[in-house]
This record gives C-alpha cells, sequence and structure tokens, in this order.
C-alpha cells in the first residue's frame, strides 16, 4: 500500500512531540475497526493493555488527540 500521501504531514520535527510513524497509526486503526472497536479511548486503552496492538504499535504510547485526528 502506497502511504506516500501520509508521509509528508509526517515529516514536522521543527515543533512538539515527534510525530507518530503513519504506517504504525494506520495498522491500529484498521486492525481496532476490524473488531469493531471504533472509539478513540478504547483504542488507546487497548494499545496499553492487549498484546496484540502493542506489538502492532511497536509498543508506542498514543495519546488521544493523535488518534482522534487520524481518523
Amino acid at each position: 500500500m502506497n502511504l506516500s500521501a501520509f508521509h509528508q504531514p509526517y515529516k514536522n520535527d521543527r515543533e512538539g512531540h515527534p510525530a507518530y510513524d503513519p504506517a504504525i497509526l494506520l495498522k491500529i486503526i484498521l486492525f481496532a475497526y476490524s473488531k469493531g472497536i471504533t472509539f478513540s479511548r478504547e483504542i488507546q486503552w487497548c494499545c496499553e493493555t492487549n498484546i496484540i496492538f502493542k506489538v502492532l504499535s511497536c509498543d508506542t504510547r498514543f495519546y488521544l488527540k493523535c488518534l482522534k485526528t487520524q481518523r
């Protein structure tokens, strides 16, 4: 899958927290939706507690705001 459209906005190293890899966010969101999980808070909770989500996210801690803006 070509993710080049996501990588241009991803290159923001000037301010704030370093950006999350778009490929990781896409994997998490697609997997969550396939399991019927659509709420950002629930996806965040799964990334902290569920081993499958931890593997998909490379054990990265996502903030709720980040997950909301990516959907």
